[in-house]
């Protein structure tokens, strides 16, 4: 049937198709919500597990089957691969579309927990992740200034820039890129180790100690509880230098302007780093860091 002459001959009805359409429309435009994307759970879930200084076929031994074997039993799952390197484990889950992420976020954590005490006990915090559309950002800014490397100015950028962003109404995360904080490396050097006797064990347990913050207890005075701690911490590279590793008094004592030159009692060779960051972007320019915002 032509169209147009049913509309010539039923103009009422035209007119009343019309009018729904309109107020139709109307409805959904006034409660439909905008939104850059439809809230969409990919069914794909990331599990990383760190096991720093080890092999490939020793991740593979210890962490990768057994946790393959553990995860395998999950329902809905369409696919599982792994691959072992020589720092971490990786895994990739495929479920079947429609399920809820969350509860399968849940149940390979249920699973990882029980598997965790058959682990080794240097096998660093496992993480799970998945994908949602809502984690797309929906800013994202490059950062310049003119004569300056802002690759090498974390505090700034963290300070005067993100913190500031995370107080706008509405923003949820923001994440800075191109840009890592500066972190104190520490290289021990073998042949001083064996010449020393030092045990290494004990210095790594040493440096952890100095470092951390402990909370000591509870103390009331007068009527008031105050909470005491121990603060932990280094304030300069001398000072990390100067750590005692042994109870014989032997001090960890280098350059800080240099990794690789240090004194003859020296056992390490302490020096400053920034980790590089494969996010910075540069066209014949100096690397730029860059935010990303998201709701």
């Amino acid at each position: 049937m032509n169209l147009p002459k049913l509309a010539v001959r039923r103009p009422v009805t035209t007119v009343m198709l019309l009018i729904s359409v309109l107020v139709l429309g109307g409805i959904a435009m006034l409660r439909i919500p905008l939104a850059y994307l439809p809230e969409l759970d990919i069914p794909f879930i990331q599990v990383q597990v760190p096991y720093p200084n080890s092999n490939p076929r020793q991740m593979e031994k210890e962490i990768t089957k057994p946790i393959e074997e553990a995860l395998s039993t999950l329902s809905g799952i369409k696919t599982l691969n792994s691959s072992s390197s020589a720092d971490s484990a990786d895994f990739f889950l495929e479920f079947d579309w429609g399920q809820d992420l969350d509860i399968v976020r849940m149940q390979v954590s249920e699973k990882l927990e029980q598997l965790k005490p058959e682990l080794p006990e240097a096998t660093g915090e496992i993480v799970i992740a998945s994908f949602n559309t809502n984690d797309i950002p929906v800013v994202q800014a490059r950062i310049s200034a003119r004569g300056v490397d802002l690759s090498e100015n974390y505090d700034l950028l963290e300070s005067r820039v993100a913190n500031r962003i995370r107080r706008v109404p509405g923003v949820a995360r923001v994440d800075l890129s191109g840009v890592e904080p500066k972190e104190i490396e520490i290289d021990l050097i073998v042949s001083r180790l064996a010449e020393h006797r030092v045990d290494v064990s004990e210095l790594i347990r040493r440096l952890r100690g100095a470092s951390s913050n402990m909370v000591l207890g509870q103390v009331e005075d007068g009527g008031l509880r105050f909470t005491t701690r121990a603060l932990g911490g280094f304030d300069s590279l001398e000072q990390v230098g100067s750590l005692i590793v042994d109870d014989r008094g032997l001090r960890l004592r280098t350059s800080p302007r240099s990794c690789t030159k240090s004194r003859r009692s020296a056992t390490a060779a302490i020096s400053t780093a920034t980790t590089p960051s494969p996010s910075r972007c540069s066209r014949n320019r100096p690397p730029t860091p860059s935010t990303w915002c998201r709701r």
